[in-house]
């Protein structure tokens, strides 16, 4: 495979997002996204069980933090995670470690919780509000893609390697609906991002998003070394 040529899209910080979409961000950290997502998405996303300073975060980070607190309550019913760390692991992924916390507040002591990610899924952190009010980091697991099919050279003098993998963000057989989606190297990585739906905005960086995106598969090309993307979507509309 040729390596292809890889243009920068115009800095997405100064789109026109109140415009119909879709809308292509590059190099936005998984918080940015999430922060866009909960500002512009149409959809109305209910502050699921949300209690003290959770009610600080967006909707969908809220969301995002449901397994956690399931996780301490099981352990102890009436405890809820307070944030907690992505620790290494005898397991191909690191596990999160949750610190959990009794709610409402009571001197009962704090109890560390260990979880694993389901298969095809690696520990993040993101910045949210604990119930305490305070902004912490908390542990959870998102989607990956492996970038691990060895691309042949098709000509004399193409690199030889190059690694591929494709992200569909778009379930099969939506109903016509549009989505948020973004994609993020692993690990400080590059990757070349291809979008077979908008090819005006393919570009090599560390993330690539979509606001308001109906279709579209995303090709992505590792030079050197297979690797990892981390991968998230919600409805738009």
């Amino acid at each position: 495979m040729s390596t292809p040529t890889y243009r920068n899209v115009s800095s997405s910080s100064d789109q026109d997002l109140s415009a119909e979409g879709p809308h292509f961000f590059r190099d936005l950290t998984f918080g940015e996204f999430l922060a866009k997502s909960a500002l512009y998405s149409k959809t109305l996303v209910v502050k699921r069980d949300a209690v003290g300073g959770e009610t600080r975060n967006n909707a969908i980070i809220n969301g995002l933090l449901q397994p956690s607190h399931a996780a301490c309550n099981n352990i102890m019913p009436g405890y809820r995670a307070s944030g907690g760390i992505c620790v290494s692991s005898v397991t191909p992924s690191d596990e999160p470690r949750l610190l959990c916390l009794p709610w409402p507040v009571s001197p009962n002591p704090m109890i560390p919780v260990s979880i694993v990610c389901p298969p095809n899924t690696e520990c993040i952190t993101i910045g949210a509000y604990n119930f305490n009010s305070y902004f912490v980091q908390f542990p959870i697991c998102l989607p990956i893609i492996d970038i691990n099919q060895p691309q042949s050279p098709e000509q004399p003098g193409d690199d030889p390697d190059v690694y591929e993998g494709q992200y569909s963000p778009i379930p099969y057989g939506n109903d016509g609906g549009t989505y948020n989606f973004y994609v993020q190297a692993s690990d400080g990585e590059h990757l070349a991002f291809l979008n077979n739906a908008a090819p005006s905005t393919n570009y090599f960086g560390n993330s690539y998003t979509c606001l308001d995106c109906s279709s579209g598969t995303i090709s992505m090309f590792h030079q050197s070394s297979s690797t990892l993307a981390y991968t998230y979507y919600s409805p738009f509309s």
